[in-house]
């Protein structure tokens, strides 16, 4: 997984945090792993430095257990700087990975292209683990978690993706590989919300008495 034995230390130090700062199941260490994977894949085909691009997507969503998600970008960019400074990271190295973490979120109402293309890796990266399969369960997850009943986190996950869109574009990706991987992955995830919301509406009926 790792390309540098810095990387290893970015992981220990990761699960030591959220020892301490619970994540909610969205933005876990889990997820934190899966963006690595495609960190990897987008990195190599779009030549975006792993040096940078790994410990990004590994300490991206550091600050959400702390703050939340809306400031989550620009707190976890300073955070994971005393983080990154134990690990053995140059100062060069520290500005360009907190970069990356700066430019990730979406929450922003009215975000900033990433220009470097470790910012737009690291971007991607987390907008694809927001589609397929495992992206399904990782939301179902967390909405049960807080509540919702099954016909409202389905709404909730197409309203999401449906900002994305007009925020980013359809498919709400920067690199060309992550278009190439999301487009159907994204098709999979709302054309299956879609036949689950369908399967729900025979129950409508029963949900006043909720």
């Amino acid at each position: 997984m790792f390309t540098d034995p810095r990387q290893k230390k970015v992981l220990e130090e990761l699960k030591k945090h959220y020892s301490e700062h619970k994540p909610d199941a969205l933005h876990d260490i889990d997820h934190s792993l899966r963006d690595v994977h495609w960190a990897k894949i987008l990195s190599k085909k779009e030549k975006a430095d792993l040096t940078i691009t790994i410990p990004a997507t590994l300490l991206h969503d550091i600050a959400i257990p702390i703050v939340g998600d809306p400031t989550h970008a620009q707190i976890g960019s300073e955070l994971c700087k005393p983080i990154l400074k134990r690990c053995g990271y140059t100062e060069n190295e520290i500005e360009r990975i907190a970069h990356a973490i700066l430019m990730h979120s979406t929450d922003d109402p009215n975000p900033k292209s990433p220009e470097a293309i470790e910012d737009r890796v690291v971007f991607d990266a987390d907008k694809l683990d927001a589609t397929g399969p495992a992206a399904l369960h990782r939301w179902f997850f967390e909405y049960h978690k807080q509540g919702y009943l099954h016909h409202e986190a389905v709404k909730k996950i197409l309203e999401h993706i449906q900002r994305w869109k007009k925020k980013y574009g359809d498919p709400p990706f920067y690199t060309k590989t992550a278009r190439l991987i999301g487009k159907m992955r994204f098709k999979y995830t709302e054309k299956t919300c879609k036949e689950i919301l369908k399967d729900l509406e025979k129950f409508k009926d029963f949900y006043k008495f909720l």
